[in-house]
């Protein structure tokens, strides 16, 4: 890495601290969706991507990846993690071999205590790594460059990458950590509106600056109130130089935006100073920079506009342009801002089907007025059309 690139060994302490924690990796293996995801896909690819191959497992956690990896028919297994749990790993896994439950595991899976960036570890050549190297909005905790390290040091020519790229939805609707309705959307994805990271292309180097511009359509008038992001992965066998899977039958895919089911990730949303007023139809442009920090994560630079005439500002130029967080009164259709990633705030407060009779208007949130009918919204406004005790039944205790 470069001398200007920041740092993150002095946070390894508290963040591996965090992760040799047991109720951490609960959370994690308790998220169904990204268990099962993995779970799939190492199953499905097993002939061809595990069965009597080597395997590397990097950032094991508590190791379930590498238990997968083993009944997919893994000759051997490295299991990397540099984090207190690893020594709880070998334990679980000495008891499975002593006592008989799971005697498959018996010399099949090595466990390393160490960072996958160490030198000199006990590892050959192996055809698949597999990984769980993802944070909020995919690239928070930079674990993605330990992934990619392993892939540059450890991975045979034509070897297989689990998972293999990701194909990141920038359909921002609105840094609050949290599941957010769907319908609150201004605008709605597109293949158009993706950025996408090919594990088995990217460099580290690529990962520590990265740069999305954005084009977009409202779909409905209203006020934008910021940015919202969220990831999807795709597990696929190699080879990876070709635009289709080779076996779409083996190829696994898993969302974690706010229409699918909820995962441990949830989504991100970045909320701008004031909001911009949009109306349906109008274009929304702009860009999205992450830079690597030294907290384990990024800074988020967004500027965006609904003006056709307004020139956006050159984003390699953000992170040393000193007035770029300021309000900017004299360009009223204009948004700017800077969000540290690791400085997450939650909410929790949507629940799904909570609102089944959801409308747009319940969000602030207009058609376009060719797209209504004389009907759409049609109320009846006489006393006798109102149940008086439902007024009381939300404030039930």
């Amino acid at each position: 890495m470069g001398s200007e690139v920041p740092g993150v060994e002095h946070r390894d302490p508290q963040y591996f601290g965090y992760y040799a924690m047991l109720q951490h990796q609960q959370n994690m293996l308790q998220d169904t969706v990204r268990t099962s995801t993995y779970r799939s896909a190492i199953l499905l690819n097993g002939p061809k991507c595990f069965k009597d191959k080597k395997v590397l497992d990097v950032g094991a956690g508590s190791g379930i990846l590498s238990y997968f990896a083993v009944q997919a028919g893994a000759n051997k297994v490295y299991a990397v993690e540099a984090s207190g749990i690893a020594k709880k790993m070998k334990k679980l896994i000495t008891a499975a071999s002593e006592e008989g439950k799971n005697a498959f595991l018996k010399d099949r899976l090595e466990v390393i205590n160490a960072k996958i960036e160490d030198p000199d570890l006990p590892i050959p050549k192996v055809d698949t790594i597999i990984s769980e190297p993802i944070g909020v909005l995919l690239f928070h905790e930079r674990m993605l460059e330990s992934y990619i390290y392993a892939r540059d040091h450890y991975l045979k020519p034509g070897g297989a990458l689990f998972p293999s790229r990701d194909a990141r939805d920038e359909m921002f609707g609105m840094p609050v950590v949290g599941h957010f309705d769907p319908r609150s959307l201004i605008t709605s994805p597109t293949i158009f509106d993706t950025f996408s990271v090919d594990f088995s292309t990217v460099t580290i180097q690529e990962l520590q600056d990265i740069t999305m511009p954005f084009n977009w359509t409202a779909q409905y008038t209203g006020l934008m109130h910021g940015i919202a992001g969220w990831f999807d992965l795709i597990f696929a066998p190699p080879p990876y130089d070709q635009e289709e899977a080779v076996d779409a039958d083996t190829t696994i895919e898993m969302s974690t935006g706010p229409a699918a089911e909820r995962t441990h990730w949830q989504q991100v949303r970045f909320l701008f100073k004031e909001p911009l007023a949009v109306n349906a139809g109008q274009k929304i442009r702009g860009w999205m920079r992450c830079i690597v920090n030294d907290m384990r994560s990024y800074t988020i630079y967004v500027e965006a506009t609904t003006s056709d005439s307004q020139t956006l500002s050159d984003p390699s130029k953000a992170n040393k342009d000193e007035s770029f967080k300021e309000l900017l009164n004299d360009m009223p259709l204009l948004r700017r801002g800077i969000w540290e990633l690791h400085e997450q705030t939650y909410n929790y407060s949507y629940s799904p089907g909570m609102m089944p009779d959801h409308l747009p208007e319940y969000s602030c949130l207009y058609k376009p007025e060719s797209q209504l009918t004389s009907s759409a919204y049609e109320q009846d406004m006489s006393l006798e059309s109102v149940n008086i005790m439902d007024v009381y039944e939300d404030f039930q205790y």
